[in-house]
């Protein structure tokens, strides 16, 4: 267990990964025209695993590596968990309003028209934007009831998830209600296995641990790449768009990656107050 705590980021890396791929396969690409099929529809098909399997394992390798969690101070946890993700959170909410203001609908989302819609969309989140604030959110939730038998937690987030599936089954309106509790225990499945340990290096280990502007930045950058290319690649011809069809999903996967990693990096040049 000690080896699969200390792969933690590096199994939320390879996760986020997927993540990012799904959301640029599902977002924009698949509404581009594609003169060949046999390409999209392996990326498609890509995409729907990778949809299906990433949020989980990326969840739960979060809570896997926040095994000393509970033997921190508050004030740490704030600065190094919930302040600093909040920040990428909001930045994540003001980007994806500009292109929502720019393009319109995308992904699924509404414009924000009005006050009671913003603070909806802040403190429910849909799919697009709920990794980031579960990144700030659920260390806190973890630490709050840090007191409690972990086992006790992960069976309470269990009937909390069933419940709310069958509202939303019931109730659409109760859709991202419901998936903000499937994430909480995805996280809290893995933080009940959490021991502390050294996390090994690597490049997806750095990909992990750059999880929080990775995420923020997945939705707007990858809508607003759609919408300045979904018309440019559709109007392509022959063996330069079947390159296209291959390429474009890794190298805006590539793109989102890199741009969090800067936004990690800076983040981390920031100097911070020094609790005592």
């Amino acid at each position: 267990m000690t080896r699969i705590v200390r792969a933690a980021p590096a199994l939320a890396g390879a996760a986020l990964l997927l993540i990012v791929l799904a959301t640029t396969v599902e977002g924009h690409y698949l509404q581009i025209e594609w003169q060949a099929t046999a390409v999209p529809l392996a990326w498609w098909y890509a995409a729907d695993v990778a949809g299906t399997v990433a949020v989980p394992a990326f969840l739960g390798a979060v809570g896997l590596g926040l095994g000393g969690l509970a033997d921190r101070p508050l004030a740490d946890v704030l600065r190094t968990r919930v302040a600093p993700n909040l920040t990428w959170y909001a930045v994540s909410v003001s980007a994806t309003l500009i292109v929502l203001w720019r393009l319109g609908p995308v992904y699924g989302l509404p414009p924000v028209r009005d006050l009671p819609e913003l603070l909806r969309l802040l403190l429910l989140p849909p799919t697009g934007l709920a990794l980031t604030y579960a990144l700030a959110l659920f260390p806190l939730l973890a630490w709050t009831a840090r007191g409690l038998p972990r086992p006790l937690l992960v069976a309470a987030a269990v009937t909390l998830a069933v419940v709310a599936g069958v509202a939303a089954a019931r109730n659409p309106t109760w859709a991202t209600a419901a998936g903000l509790t499937r994430n909480l225990l995805f996280f809290l499945v893995g933080w009940h296995l959490a021991v502390p340990a050294h996390p090994v290096a690597g490049a997806l280990a750095a990909v992990g641990r750059a999880a929080a502007p990775i995420a923020a930045l997945a939705l707007p950058a990858t809508a607003a790449v759609g919408g300045a290319l979904v018309r440019r690649l559709s109007a392509l011809d022959g063996p330069l768009q079947i390159l296209a069809a291959v390429a474009e999903p890794v190298l805006v996967v590539a793109l989102v990656v890199v741009a969090g990693l800067a936004g990690h990096r800076w983040r981390a040049r920031v100097p911070r107050p020094v609790t005592r």
